[in-house]
């Protein structure tokens, strides 16, 4: 059983993969960027599997399921992003193969039942749908399954909506993504904090669809508490494909993976108990240690006539915490040599008898 968490909840998908618990769930989106070959599409997977993504995403897109009498230009765009039902089946089959999670984002009621048909996991509803077609969130929040929800064109009051569905249907089993539906987005519209005021409004899983053009926002994006991270992906920019300019390529996602997995590791958290190892060696080798400076005798006063803080003791001596913490001073217990280090034993508080 794998689980998705962060701080405010989580919850278990079937499958062998392990999500979250501090590994940001990676989705790579590859959308329309099949150009209207299963082909493509099936290589697309391929190459995703070998950026370390965890999972790949289409759209369930169907021209006569969503419009009415069409005009000539909504047919033209969707001969090139529509993806056939049947195409489904080998998509998933091939994501299995790979070990990838296989998503489609339902456009339209039916595809829903194509979905089921071939078994998905884990659900991922566009902000598209969100907005304007609650039947359809309706459908996919009965299922009881997790369901990753973006809300680019979402407003607040649209998604407290939303979130009372899925709960008004015993599904608590949710993320929330926040994005932006600008393509690319640029860094003064994205407002990452959202994140936060999502994790904290709702109590549930969070994470980030990135339409920006470097790596810095999905970075920033887990270090505020993202969960699942979704970014576009092409087998190259030159397909014909609305989507390709703006997805990141094998090589490219190769190394947005590996940005994200290293915020990862920085994130982690861990509380100051104790020192790494190299960390302490430094700080050994720069302690202050009081060496004598002239030939002392016992009953003597330690002070900055007879000592000196000095670095370069190669062993547990009199350190500058030792004579600070001792603000009535010291005084010798015995004769010492010029240039000696000192120890512990070799002195006594000015108030001891």
């Amino acid at each position: 059983m794998s689980m998705v968490s962060n701080g405010n909840s989580s919850f278990a998908l079937p499958g062998g993969e392990v999500i979250g618990n501090g590994r940001t769930f990676i989705i790579a989106e590859i959308g329309s960027n099949h150009a209207s070959s299963l082909d493509t599409a099936l290589a697309s997977i391929d190459a995703a599997a070998l950026t370390g993504a965890d999972a790949v995403k289409f759209q369930s897109i169907d021209l006569d399921e969503l419009y009415h009498e069409p005009s000539a230009a909504t047919r033209a765009l969707h001969a090139k992003i529509d993806l056939p039902e049947a195409w489904h089946a080998p998509l998933k089959q091939r994501c299995d193969d790979r070990g990838l999670v296989f998503l489609s984002s339902p456009t339209y009621l039916h595809a829903i039942d194509v979905l089921e048909s071939v078994g998905v996991s884990l659900y991922k509803l566009a902000s598209a749908q969100i907005a304007v077609f609650p039947q359809l969130v309706e459908r996919v929040a009965k299922l009881g399954k997790p369901v990753i929800l973006s809300t680019g064109l979402v407003t607040q009051e649209e998604l407290d909506r939303v979130v009372k569905l899925f709960r008004d249907a015993g599904n608590e089993q949710f993320v929330i993504l926040h994005c932006n539906s600008v393509y690319p987005a640029p860094a003064e519209i994205v407002h990452l904090p959202r994140l936060q005021d999502h994790a904290r409004r709702y109590g549930c899983l969070v994470g980030f669809s990135d339409h920006t053009i470097t790596n810095h926002a999905a970075v920033a994006a887990v270090a505020m508490g993202a969960s699942v991270i979704e970014r576009h992906f092409t087998l190259s920019r030159e397909l014909d494909s609305p989507d390709a300019p703006l997805s990141l390529e094998p090589e490219e996602f190769t190394a947005f993976v590996a940005a994200v997995r290293e915020a990862d590791v920085l994130c982690r958290p861990s509380p100051r108990s104790k020192l790494e190892p190299d960390e302490a060696g430094f700080k050994a080798r720069i302690g202050h240690c009081l060496v004598t400076t002239r030939p002392v005798v016992a009953g003597e006063k330690v002070d900055e006539k007879t000592t000196v803080l000095k670095r370069g003791n190669p062993d547990a001596g009199v350190d500058a915490w030792f004579v600070f913490e001792r603000p009535q001073g010291l005084k010798f217990t015995r004769p010492l040599a010029a240039g000696a280090w000192l120890v512990q034993a070799d002195v006594i508080s000015n108030s001891a008898g």
